[in-house]
Protein backbone atom coordinates (compact mmCIF):
# COMPACT_ATOMS: atom_id res chain seq x y z
CA UNK A 1 0.00 0.00 0.00
CA UNK A 2 3.10 2.40 0.76
CA UNK A 3 4.56 2.07 -2.93
CA UNK A 4 1.13 2.38 -4.47
CA UNK A 5 0.59 5.53 -2.10
CA UNK A 6 4.12 6.76 -2.85
CA UNK A 7 3.40 5.63 -6.96
CA UNK A 8 0.19 7.84 -7.14
CA UNK A 9 1.67 10.55 -5.30
CA UNK A 10 4.65 10.49 -8.09
CA UNK A 11 1.90 10.55 -10.52
CA UNK A 12 -0.13 13.69 -9.49
CA UNK A 13 3.18 15.56 -8.96
CA UNK A 14 4.34 14.76 -12.19
CA UNK A 15 0.51 15.39 -14.02
CA UNK A 16 0.98 18.50 -12.41
CA UNK A 17 4.29 19.66 -13.36
CA UNK A 18 3.35 18.46 -16.99
CA UNK A 19 -0.01 20.47 -17.28
CA UNK A 20 1.69 23.15 -16.02
CA UNK A 21 4.96 22.97 -18.50
CA UNK A 22 2.58 22.53 -21.15
CA UNK A 23 0.67 25.96 -20.42
CA UNK A 24 3.30 27.78 -19.87
CA UNK A 25 5.40 26.11 -23.16
CA UNK A 26 1.62 27.44 -25.13
CA UNK A 27 2.22 30.90 -23.98
CA UNK A 28 5.85 30.59 -24.59
CA UNK A 29 5.32 31.78 -28.64
CA UNK A 30 2.29 33.14 -30.13
CA UNK A 31 0.12 31.08 -32.32
CA UNK A 32 -0.44 34.11 -34.74
CA UNK A 33 1.13 36.38 -36.82
CA UNK A 34 -0.26 38.82 -39.64
CA UNK A 35 1.99 40.69 -42.01
CA UNK A 36 2.46 43.28 -43.96
CA UNK A 37 5.53 43.93 -46.72
CA UNK A 38 6.47 46.47 -49.71
CA UNK A 39 9.44 46.16 -52.65
CA UNK A 40 10.01 45.10 -55.73
CA UNK A 41 8.90 42.69 -58.15
CA UNK A 42 11.68 41.27 -60.66
CA UNK A 43 10.61 39.07 -64.28
CA UNK A 44 11.72 36.30 -64.42
CA UNK A 45 12.06 33.36 -67.06
CA UNK A 46 10.82 34.68 -70.17
CA UNK A 47 8.79 36.99 -68.52
CA UNK A 48 11.22 39.97 -69.10
CA UNK A 49 13.79 38.11 -71.38
CA UNK A 50 14.52 41.24 -73.41
CA UNK A 51 14.21 39.56 -76.79
CA UNK A 52 11.68 38.95 -79.34
CA UNK A 53 8.81 41.01 -80.08
CA UNK A 54 5.98 40.30 -77.29
CA UNK A 55 5.02 42.27 -74.31
CA UNK A 56 5.72 39.83 -71.82
CA UNK A 57 9.43 39.80 -73.30
CA UNK A 58 10.04 43.50 -72.35
CA UNK A 59 8.29 43.54 -68.79
CA UNK A 60 9.93 45.82 -65.94
CA UNK A 61 11.01 45.60 -62.50
CA UNK A 62 7.67 46.38 -61.09
CA UNK A 63 6.01 47.35 -57.67
CA UNK A 64 5.01 43.95 -55.22
CA UNK A 65 2.53 44.63 -52.02
CA UNK A 66 1.67 42.39 -50.15
CA UNK A 67 0.44 40.70 -46.61
CA UNK A 68 0.05 37.26 -44.73
CA UNK A 69 -1.45 35.59 -42.02
CA UNK A 70 -0.11 32.36 -40.07
CA UNK A 71 -0.90 30.08 -37.71
CA UNK A 72 1.87 28.44 -35.68
CA UNK A 73 0.95 25.02 -34.20
CA UNK A 74 5.23 25.22 -32.80
CA UNK A 75 7.50 27.56 -31.98
CA UNK A 76 8.83 26.85 -35.74
CA UNK A 77 6.10 25.60 -37.81
CA UNK A 78 2.95 27.35 -39.49
CA UNK A 79 0.14 27.08 -41.63
CA UNK A 80 0.27 30.32 -43.90
CA UNK A 81 -1.66 32.29 -45.87
CA UNK A 82 0.19 34.59 -48.45
CA UNK A 83 -1.59 37.44 -50.70
CA UNK A 84 0.71 39.47 -53.50
CA UNK A 85 0.57 42.01 -56.04
CA UNK A 86 2.80 42.71 -58.80
CA UNK A 87 2.68 45.41 -61.22
CA UNK A 88 4.98 45.62 -64.08
CA UNK A 89 5.50 48.28 -66.71
CA UNK A 90 6.34 47.66 -70.02
CA UNK A 91 9.81 49.47 -71.74
CA UNK A 92 8.27 50.97 -74.44
CA UNK A 93 11.62 51.79 -76.25
CA UNK A 94 13.35 48.37 -76.36
CA UNK A 95 9.84 46.81 -77.14
CA UNK A 96 10.12 49.31 -80.26
CA UNK A 97 13.71 48.79 -81.25
CA UNK A 98 12.91 44.94 -80.87
CA UNK A 99 9.60 45.59 -83.40
CA UNK A 100 12.47 47.66 -85.78
CA UNK A 101 15.08 44.99 -85.96
CA UNK A 102 12.55 42.38 -87.28
CA UNK A 103 13.83 44.29 -90.76
CA UNK A 104 16.41 46.79 -90.44
CA UNK A 105 16.40 47.47 -94.50
CA UNK A 106 12.61 48.76 -94.35
CA UNK A 107 11.69 49.73 -90.64
CA UNK A 108 12.37 53.52 -90.03
CA UNK A 109 11.48 53.28 -86.08
CA UNK A 110 8.77 52.43 -84.22
CA UNK A 111 6.39 53.68 -81.13
CA UNK A 112 4.42 51.90 -77.96
CA UNK A 113 1.92 52.44 -76.11
CA UNK A 114 1.04 49.93 -73.60
CA UNK A 115 -0.09 49.40 -70.14
CA UNK A 116 1.35 47.44 -67.37
CA UNK A 117 1.32 43.74 -66.44
CA UNK A 118 -0.49 43.38 -63.21
CA UNK A 119 -1.09 39.64 -60.83
CA UNK A 120 -2.81 38.64 -57.83
CA UNK A 121 -1.84 35.43 -56.27
CA UNK A 122 -2.98 34.11 -52.85
CA UNK A 123 -1.43 30.99 -51.74
CA UNK A 124 -1.90 28.42 -48.99
CA UNK A 125 1.49 26.65 -47.52
CA UNK A 126 4.07 25.73 -44.87
CA UNK A 127 6.22 28.16 -42.76
CA UNK A 128 9.07 27.33 -40.77
CA UNK A 129 10.61 30.19 -38.54
CA UNK A 130 14.30 28.65 -37.60
CA UNK A 131 15.47 30.95 -34.90
CA UNK A 132 18.45 30.31 -33.38
CA UNK A 133 17.57 33.01 -30.20
CA UNK A 134 14.30 34.59 -29.35
CA UNK A 135 15.15 37.63 -31.18
CA UNK A 136 16.14 36.76 -34.52
CA UNK A 137 14.99 33.99 -36.70
CA UNK A 138 15.35 32.76 -40.53
CA UNK A 139 12.29 32.42 -42.64
CA UNK A 140 11.29 29.50 -45.28
CA UNK A 141 8.01 29.27 -47.10
CA UNK A 142 6.29 26.62 -49.65
CA UNK A 143 2.99 26.93 -51.45
CA UNK A 144 0.63 26.72 -53.87
CA UNK A 145 -2.13 29.02 -55.13
CA UNK A 146 -4.45 30.92 -57.76
CA UNK A 147 -3.21 33.23 -59.62
CA UNK A 148 -4.98 36.18 -61.67
CA UNK A 149 -3.20 38.10 -64.13
CA UNK A 150 -3.93 40.74 -66.54
CA UNK A 151 -1.94 41.60 -69.85
CA UNK A 152 -2.32 44.82 -71.25
CA UNK A 153 -3.72 46.31 -74.38
CA UNK A 154 -1.17 47.95 -76.25
CA UNK A 155 -0.60 49.60 -79.51
CA UNK A 156 2.77 49.54 -81.77
CA UNK A 157 3.09 51.98 -84.78
CA UNK A 158 5.75 51.42 -86.92
CA UNK A 159 7.52 54.00 -89.60
CA UNK A 160 8.65 52.14 -92.52
CA UNK A 161 9.66 53.25 -96.29
CA UNK A 162 6.73 51.72 -97.38
CA UNK A 163 4.55 53.86 -95.27
CA UNK A 164 3.42 53.65 -91.80
CA UNK A 165 1.41 50.70 -89.77
CA UNK A 166 -0.08 50.07 -86.64
CA UNK A 167 -0.31 46.80 -84.23
CA UNK A 168 -2.65 46.81 -81.82
CA UNK A 169 -3.31 43.93 -79.34
CA UNK A 170 -6.04 43.67 -77.17
CA UNK A 171 -6.11 42.75 -73.55
CA UNK A 172 -6.23 39.31 -71.60
CA UNK A 173 -6.91 38.26 -68.45
CA UNK A 174 -6.41 34.55 -67.08
CA UNK A 175 -6.69 32.44 -63.78
CA UNK A 176 -4.19 29.83 -63.07
CA UNK A 177 -1.90 27.64 -61.03
CA UNK A 178 0.44 28.64 -59.02
CA UNK A 179 3.82 28.05 -56.91
CA UNK A 180 5.26 30.22 -54.28
CA UNK A 181 8.24 30.08 -52.28
CA UNK A 182 10.33 32.28 -49.88
CA UNK A 183 13.02 32.59 -47.82
CA UNK A 184 14.20 35.85 -45.87
CA UNK A 185 14.80 36.38 -41.95
CA UNK A 186 12.58 38.04 -39.15
CA UNK A 187 13.79 40.26 -36.40
CA UNK A 188 11.73 40.81 -32.90
CA UNK A 189 11.73 44.49 -32.09
CA UNK A 190 8.92 43.86 -28.89
CA UNK A 191 7.01 41.29 -28.31
CA UNK A 192 4.34 41.83 -30.29
CA UNK A 193 6.11 43.57 -33.65
CA UNK A 194 8.94 42.58 -35.78
CA UNK A 195 10.56 43.76 -39.18
CA UNK A 196 11.17 41.48 -41.81
CA UNK A 197 12.76 40.93 -45.36
CA UNK A 198 12.57 38.27 -47.43
CA UNK A 199 13.47 37.04 -51.76
CA UNK A 200 10.19 35.67 -52.99
CA UNK A 201 8.94 33.44 -56.14
CA UNK A 202 5.94 33.03 -57.83
CA UNK A 203 5.64 31.55 -61.34
CA UNK A 204 3.08 30.25 -63.78
CA UNK A 205 3.10 28.98 -67.36
CA UNK A 206 0.66 30.55 -69.24
CA UNK A 207 -1.04 30.74 -72.60
CA UNK A 208 -2.24 34.40 -73.18
CA UNK A 209 -5.28 34.53 -75.61
CA UNK A 210 -5.88 37.79 -77.10
CA UNK A 211 -6.39 39.65 -80.74
CA UNK A 212 -3.70 41.41 -82.87
CA UNK A 213 -5.31 43.29 -85.17
CA UNK A 214 -8.57 41.04 -85.13
CA UNK A 215 -6.09 37.88 -85.90
CA UNK A 216 -6.43 35.61 -82.64
CA UNK A 217 -3.19 35.32 -81.11
CA UNK A 218 -2.48 32.38 -78.66
CA UNK A 219 1.38 33.14 -77.08
CA UNK A 220 2.61 30.47 -74.56
CA UNK A 221 4.83 32.45 -71.77
CA UNK A 222 6.56 31.20 -68.19
CA UNK A 223 5.60 34.21 -66.29
CA UNK A 224 7.97 34.31 -63.10
CA UNK A 225 8.45 37.08 -60.70
CA UNK A 226 11.18 37.46 -58.26
CA UNK A 227 10.38 39.61 -55.25
CA UNK A 228 12.27 41.60 -53.00
CA UNK A 229 10.14 43.01 -50.33
CA UNK A 230 10.67 44.38 -46.34
CA UNK A 231 7.72 44.89 -44.13
CA UNK A 232 6.53 44.65 -40.58
CA UNK A 233 4.64 41.92 -38.62
CA UNK A 234 2.17 41.64 -35.27
CA UNK A 235 2.23 39.15 -33.17
CA UNK A 236 -0.52 37.97 -31.47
Amino acid sequence: MRIKSIFLWLLSTFLFFGNAHAQYYYRYFDRGLTELHAGAALPMFDFGSKHGTRLADHANLGLNLGGSVAYFYSRQVALEFDLNYNRNGINASGLADAYVNTDTLTNISATVNSGSFQDVSGVFGLRFDVAPNEYFSFVFKAGAGLRFVYKPEATIKMNTIAGSQSFVETSDNQVLFALYSSMGARIKVTDQMDVHFAASYIGSKINFEFLRNGVEVVEYTHLGNLMFNIGVGYSF
